[in-house]
């Protein structure tokens, strides 16, 4: 096995110029920037000593992401904590397997589809588990119905979004290169609502400091119905209209 470098250097190599001031935002989450890259050189450099591959990190990632969304469905407080924790650390693995491929030459289709993948299986499960949480709480069973929904429209979103990586063999990074300023601005506008908001307010604030009603209503009543409207409008018909209407997405 090749001596690995150290973690300033390893960050130099493969991380520090991995997104320029003009990419910053196209395909990476803030949050996931603000936490998951500060740290994920670490892991990254512990990864390395390992004879982990990049797609071995990227089911590690998942099934931390997953446990913790099923940890999430608990209105629990120390369920909640420990479901918050995993899936911070979801979101810093989810930086490592990257970091480990563009070191060890691996990147690959596969690699991207796999990654792809469990992003809507992460996504979906927690809008799922916001509706057993809120379920378990109410005994309403319309919160499971309705997590369930978001979760399906969320999956199928994702699908139509990834379309074009699919078919026409380009890079999602491409492809978002590629859109106009006002698609550019709309898609990252939709995953602000769907994921950052979600990670924030249902796993950071409502989840662990508790459930104060928002206009008389339950604040996870609220966010299933933001994420469906936004996800059936934004995610689904919004990207169909724009396949239809302008399917190579040149920037003007």
């Amino acid at each position: 096995m090749n001596k690995v470098p150290s973690v300033k250097e390893l960050y130099k190599k493969i991380s520090k110029n991995v997104l320029t001031p003009n990419t910053a935002f196209t395909y990476e989450l803030w949050y996931s920037r603000l936490i998951g890259r500060r740290l994920s050189i670490y892991f990254t450099w512990l990864f390395l000593h390992t004879n982990l591959s990049p797609n071995n990190v990227t089911l590690i990632h998942t099934i931390f992401s997953l446990g913790g969304s099923a940890l999430l469905a608990i209105p629990n407080k120390t369920a909640l904590l420990v479901g918050a924790l995993f899936f911070n650390l979801y979101l810093i693995l989810d930086s490592t397997d990257g970091e480990m491929a563009r070191y060890k030459k691996q990147t690959s289709a596969l690699g991207g589809y796999l990654d792809t993948l469990s992003h809507i299986a992460i996504y979906g499960t927690l809008y799922l588990a916001l509706g057993v949480n809120l379920y378990l709480r109410t005994g309403n069973v319309w919160a499971v119905s309705m997590g369930t929904a978001t979760a399906f429209f969320f999956a199928f979103a994702s699908a139509v979004h990834h379309l074009d990586p699919l078919l026409n063999k380009m890079s999602y990074l491409k492809m978002r290169e590629r859109e106009n300023k006002l698609i550019f601005i709309s898609t990252n506008i939709y995953q602000f609502v769907t994921e950052d908001l979600t990670i924030v307010a249902y796993i950071l604030i409502f989840g662990l400091l508790g459930y104060p009603k928002i206009l008389g209503y339950d604040p996870y009543t609220l966010f299933l119905y933001l994420n469906f409207f936004a996800i059936v409008f934004g995610g689904i018909l919004f990207n169909i209209v724009k396949k239809i209407m302008d399917p190579r997405y040149h920037r003007s």
